[in-house]
């Protein structure tokens, strides 16, 4: 769609998917989004679980930078949580941090959004950054997080 911002078209939708599926025929691990900017912050819940159907037809899985990682990041874990579940793909959040000092303090939270999707048998996961710069406190092994 290029640099536009409207919202695709039906045949645009399917022609998103094809290429999605020629990619994974090709050897793609999965999809992965950019939702913090545009054109990432453009596609819908829907738009991805989309996509997803797609990978899920080749094993692959979803991996996304999710749409907000301040005060809507509690809301951006359950969209990425709920991309996998609907579309039947793993999901690993990049970078779950809590950017917004507001919200400080509650990343038990989204550890336990994780764990209840896990417990009802959603594969996800997420990764952290590998230095202090972006951390409120020493980082703490936590199995929802991996190693």
């Amino acid at each position: 769609m290029g640099d536009a911002f409207d919202r695709p078209s039906p045949s645009q939708v399917e022609a998103m998917r094809a290429l999605v599926a020629e990619a994974m025929a090709d050897g793609a691990f999965g999809l992965s989004s950019m939702l913090a900017a545009p054109p990432g912050l453009l596609a819908t819940t829907e738009d991805l679980v989309a996509l997803c159907q797609e990978v899920r037809r080749y094993g692959g899985g979803f991996s996304s930078h999710i749409r907000n990682e301040g005060t809507g990041v509690i809301e951006a874990v359950k969209e990425a949580i709920a991309v996998g579940e609907r579309a039947g793909v793993p999901v690993d959040v990049i970078h779950l941090k809590i950017a917004d000092q507001q919200l400080w303090g509650r990343m038990n939270e989204l550890v336990a959004l994780i764990e209840e999707a896990r417990g009802r048998g959603v594969d996800v996961r997420a990764n952290v950054y590998p230095y202090t710069r972006g951390q409120q406190q020493p980082h703490q092994h936590h199995p929802a997080l991996g190693p």
